[in-house]
């Protein structure tokens, strides 16, 4: 059995450029850490992309589509990996839950998203090289409107998923929908 623990933090910033109604580019660039849990030091990551998004109602159904191409590089050399690039493609369904929390009505459902790696070669020493070329996940989200605020931190999408493939699995908490 192979196991790789990777732990990081990594925000960022992004310009919203709305096309037409409800539907909009993001450009973004990212910069945060990284540390493997088998030890090591933490790595500076970053990162340059561009998202699209579109919002749209089928009946009571909230549906976001969603995608991006993004390149992430370290900031030190670590040996053979460099750089990679990621192409992503999501989809998320809501219907309303028939409640509300104070006065905020409440909605639920459940996502998926699709990524494909060029590049993404990790290598352990002692251990035999990781080659990541795609990944899935699954989840379930929840929304409200209108969208919760903590502290000046808005929240409008929080969701838990189940990321798994042919080399690795993982679980991703968001608090907003990923492109």
């Amino acid at each position: 059995m192979r196991s790789l623990g990777v732990v990081s933090i990594v925000p960022g910033v992004e310009f919203e450029i709305p096309l037409r109604d409800r539907i909009r580019l993001q450009p973004f660039a990212e910069v945060g850490i990284g540390k493997g849990t088998s030890g090591g030091g933490a790595q500076v990551l970053y990162g340059v992309g561009m998202s699209a998004r579109v919002d749209r109602t089928a009946g009571a159904v909230q549906l976001t589509f969603g995608g991006n191409a993004m390149r992430r590089r370290l900031a030190t050399d670590v040996g053979e990996y460099e750089a990679h690039s990621t192409f992503e493609a999501g989809l998320d369904g809501q219907i309303p839950l028939g409640f509300s929390i104070g006065h905020r009505a409440v909605r639920g459902g459940a996502y998926g998203i699709a990524r494909a790696f060029e590049g993404l070669h990790l290598t352990r020493p002692g251990l035999p090289a990781i080659d990541l070329d795609h990944q899935f996940e699954a989840g379930g989200s929840v929304s409200t409107t209108p969208e919760i605020r903590v502290w000046k931190i808005t929240l409008p999408w929080i969701a838990v998923g189940y990321q798994f493939g042919p080399v690795l699995t993982g679980v991703r908490i968001y608090t907003s929908f990923p492109f």
